[in-house]
């Protein structure tokens, strides 16, 4: 076997060798299929998820995996497949996935495409309180706004 160092620069045996190998991943690199940047977009969002679910070292765990919510896909891409048939891509960038129930699993049924409005209106409720109370009151006038601006307007 031929180590690569300083002296095989000027081996002939040496540059074939590697000439060969190149070749050889750029066909494999070639022949694999390539997925559409949307596919990619929905299985990175969804490979995310998975994480906050069951990696106990990620920073978000503790409000996901920690607090029983699972992802109850076999994979992240049959995650990915189910979003593309049941509610179709991604409508743009400012959209991202939200559990319609906030409690619920990362699971078929309980998905959806949201806005940063609409998935701060369906977190968790703060700690029933005057504060809580005083919230949920004002949000049921004005239902045009936030659930964090009208905590962070108290």
């Amino acid at each position: 076997m031929v180590r690569r160092n300083a002296e095989n620069a000027d081996n002939p045996q040496w540059i074939e060798s590697r000439q060969r190998a190149l070749e050889q991943m750029f066909k494999i690199n070639q022949s694999k299929q390539r997925l559409p940047q949307k596919i990619k977009t929905i299985r990175n969002i969804m490979s995310g998820a998975k994480q906050r679910c069951t990696n106990p070292n990620d920073r978000a765990y503790v409000n996901y995996g920690g607090r029983g919510i699972e992802f109850r896909f076999d994979s992240v891409e049959q995650a990915s497949d189910w979003i593309i048939e049941n509610i179709g891509y991604r409508p743009s960038k400012e959209y991202s996935i939200d559990r319609i129930d906030v409690n619920g699993h990362y699971e078929a049924g309980n998905l959806r495409w949201a806005t940063w409005v609409e998935q701060a209106n369906n977190k968790r409720a703060y700690r029933r309180g005057a504060v809580g109370e005083r919230i949920r009151q004002i949000q049921s006038e004005r239902p045009d706004l936030s659930y964090e601006s009208i905590r962070y307007a108290i």
